[in-house]
């Protein structure tokens, strides 16, 4: 999404110029960067949303799908210090996304 959405930006592999990428240049780029982005938002995406599925049964959905947007936003530490905004915001908005539509608890533990 954000190779989508991003600006082209300027080559990273010369810095010393002022060259700017072409669009699929930096598009590449951008998809060059799936795999680590996977290792460091994705899994612990995945193991903070088992966490908290686990923990959170008792929760009401609405109260349970807030505390899940907040949790989820605790992997995007590291994007202010790495580049633009515009990657940082898309990954908020798309992590925000997926804990609005997710549901909540399926099975409340009974008292």
């Amino acid at each position: 999404m954000t190779a989508i959405l991003a600006q082209p930006g300027s080559d990273p592999h010369h810095p010393d110029t002022f060259v700017e990428m072409s669009r699929w240049e930096s598009f590449k780029d951008y998809m060059s960067a799936g795999p680590g982005m996977f290792l460091m938002i994705a899994i612990p995406s995945l193991i903070i949303l088992l966490v908290i599925g686990c923990c959170g049964q008792k929760l009401p959905t609405e109260q349970f799908r807030v505390m899940t947007g907040f949790f989820l936003l605790f992997p995007l530490w590291f994007l202010p210090f790495v580049g633009d905004g515009i990657m940082l915001v898309t990954q908020a908005v798309v992590q925000g996304s997926f804990a609005a539509v997710m549901p909540g608890p399926l099975a409340p533990k009974q008292d």
